[in-house]
């Protein structure tokens, strides 16, 4: 049924459900039991579940006793066989030491003791033993949360804590509602599911970090407003949201967090540059955020304030820059005009506080400290990339065409005559400055290497990377890695003329995609590869030590929401940000997803001999007769996401080789 009221997970990983009048469900990772009085629970309308891990019970929480299952047998408790003079309607449980406190809705608190298996009243003598809350939760912390019916009571058992009536984004101003649902996740917040029958104080799902409750509806892509039940699970990290009016939701933990335009006033993104200052590029760096949209600039802090320059601001700047220079642009020459030619391209940080920005029709440079806008030149110059070299000359890198260099951007100074070097860089795709060198990438002409006026380019050697490249980056250990449009990856090891592929790396290898976007290296040796369909993860450390090639794919089965990706960059923390057409999302590599092994638990599911299910544990290689020599294995691993990713191999040890 769709009233699911109560979730648990017991120590085999097995998922429990309760559900209002369908009484209990157990979910083992390929298919469902049930269980109903006939089946031998005190009652249809399961409230509430808990499993202790201690003494491996499973606590069934009924509008009418409690059912204690042992993993074999069901044994209730109610009026009938206690000395209760009522039918406790149980809501929820905090264990201790050696005992289960059972709270119930108007009814005197109860005790469980498992050494005794018994149930039996317990004295109001525990700071949380109030008849006004309608549901408790113990944190691993040893914090126990009370919830009431309009809020959340933090205490230590005899000391409130912390008092919460209001959710910091609730629509209407109003309160948390009743929250009958809470489960703690691994990074020791609480989610709340909250019920609320008034429409214009809805309830639905809600985040307790231990300073503040939020309203999370938005990741459900739909907005409940009678949330009953909510349970993590911690092996598959996975969270499980039960409804009154939309049935059961599955939410993904997930590294990926997707920041919506609307944060920052847009309607919509369409991201093609992003860049951190010099203090957010520190480690655990507090700085501002530069996000470059096609039509906006935005300039974001530490403390979630922005500045966003005006298109007025932009223009007064432009026109003050063409009234300087006597010259008059009728392309551009109104604010009217202005906003529909402006289209911001490339940026780069001239030292700390100053920013340069290229657009369509000028470029701008940007006092982040002053917030102050001044125009430099017109639409032309600098129409792509952009970067200050050693000497402070400023080079223009545009996305066709040829390398240029001005002595003094400034004094508005003519282009420096480099027609005549050896080597000119030209349809530049990215470029990464890497220990006082210039590494581009280009479309056409392969990988450049230089500085100041002097390049070098790879690809006129006899060298085994593709032509059109997208991007570079280096690894931990100063390996280069460069992206080809091809789909290729090519980890190598520069010399001073020539590279040294090490490995090339493709679809064949596990790579989703035949275009790579961008490539970032985290902290963890984790090689990331951004492509046009999806994003790959390849662990170095495996590939540099056995040359084991291990790769694990995101896509939208896993929240990657960025198969679009235009630009990507580092902040100090190790996060890696992505900008694309529709989006920015920050993915947070300290989260255990970003860093798990893409390699799950094996469970073994059945074990037949000579075709009869194995029904007792047995030593195989002991207690095996001579004609008991056909062995079935039937094993699985738990995917809610992604099953159809699931691959098996196995090695029989001792006759295959490898």
């Amino acid at each position: 049924g769709n009233k699911i009221w109560s979730m648990a997970e017991d120590g085999n990983h097995n998922m429990w459900f309760g559900g209002y009048g369908g009484g209990l469900w157990k979910f083992d990772g390929s298919e469902f039991s049930h269980y109903t009085v006939e089946n031998g629970i005190v009652n249809n309308n399961v409230r509430s579940l808990y499993y202790s891990e201690k003494w491996k019970l499973l606590f069934i929480g009924t509008q009418f006793g409690l059912t204690v299952f042992d993993g074999n047998n069901f044994t209730n408790f109610n009026k009938e066989n206690t000395t209760l003079d009522y039918d406790p309607y149980i809501m929820g449980f905090i264990e201790e030491e050696n005992v289960i406190y059972i709270y119930t809705f108007s009814n005197d608190n109860l005790a469980y003791h498992p050494q005794k298996k018994i149930l039996a009243p317990q004295p109001d003598s525990l700071g949380f033993n109030k008849k006004a809350f309608i549901s408790c939760f113990k944190k691993s912390d040893g914090t126990s949360l009370l919830m009431h019916r309009s809020g959340l009571i933090a205490t230590n058992g005899t000391d409130t804590l912390l008092e919460i009536r209001k959710p910091t984004n609730a629509p209407f101003n109003k309160d948390i509602g009743q929250v009958f649902g809470l489960t703690e996740d691994r990074y020791k917040n609480v989610w709340l599911a909250s019920w609320e029958p008034d429409p214009k104080n809805p309830g639905g799902l809600f985040l307790f970090d231990g300073e503040k409750v939020i309203r999370k509806n938005e990741i459900l892509g739909k907005d409940p407003l009678s949330g009953w039940s909510v349970h993590f699970d911690k092996e598959n990290n996975i969270l499980w949201f039960g409804t009154l009016d939309m049935g059961l939701f599955m939410v993904q933990e997930t590294p990926f967090e997707e920041i919506p335009a609307n944060t920052y006033g847009l309607a919509d993104f369409n991201i093609s540059d992003l860049a951190f200052d010099k203090n957010a590029r520190l480690p655990n760096g507090q700085g501002n955020l530069i996000i470059l949209d096609k039509k906006n600039l935005i300039i974001t802090h530490s403390d979630k304030s922005f500045w966003k320059p005006s298109n007025k601001q932009l223009f007064k700047a432009y026109r003050k820059h063409l009234h300087k220079a006597g010259i008059e642009d009728k392309r551009a020459g109104d604010l009217s005009s202005f906003k529909k030619v402006l289209n911001f391209k490339e940026m780069t940080f001239q030292n700390d506080s100053v920013l340069w920005v290229s657009s369509d029709p000028a470029i701008f440079k940007i006092n982040i400290n002053r917030q102050s806008i001044e125009c430099l030149l017109r639409g032309g110059y600098g129409d792509g990339f952009m970067l200050f070299n050693s000497l402070g000359q400023y080079c223009s890198v545009p996305y066709w065409g040829p390398y240029d260099i001005y002595q003094n951007i400034e004094l508005n100074d003519e282009r420096i005559n480099i027609k005549n070097i050896p080597v000119r860089p030209k349809d530049i795709s990215n470029i990464v400055l890497h220990e006082d060198e210039v590494w581009m990438t280009s479309w056409s002409g392969g990988l450049y290497r230089g500085k100041d006026t002097l390049f070098i380019n790879y690809n006129q050697s006899n060298t085994p990377i593709n032509n059109a490249l997208n991007d570079l980056c280096f690894d931990n250990n100063g390996n280069l890695v460069i992206g080809a449009n091809n789909g290729e990856v090519y980890i190598c090891k520069p010399q001073k003329d020539s590279l040294n592929v090490l490995y090339t790396i493709d679809s064949r290898d596990g790579i989703l995609g035949n275009s790579i976007i961008w490539l970032k290296v985290d902290r963890y040796d984790h090689l990331w590869i951004g492509t046009n369909t999806g994003l790959n993860q390849l662990d170095l450390k495996q590939l540099y030590k056995n040359d084991s090639l291990q790769m694990f794919n995101f896509d939208e089965k896993e929240a990657y929401l960025a198969p679009s990706g235009n630009v990507s960059v580092k902040d100090g923390s190790g996060n890696i940000w992505l900008g694309t057409d529709e989006s920015l999302v920050c993915m947070h590599i300290g989260n255990p997803i970003a860093n798990k092994s893409p390699v799950k638990k094996i469970r073994l599911q059945n074990v037949e001999i000579n075709g009869n299910h194995l029904t007792e544990n047995i030593n195989l290689l002991q207690d095996l007769k001579h004609d008991q020599n056909y062995l079935r294995f039937d094993f699985d691993i738990i995917n809610f996401i992604n099953p159809k990713k699931d691959h098996f191999r196995y090695f029989l040890e001792g006759l295959d080789l490898d």
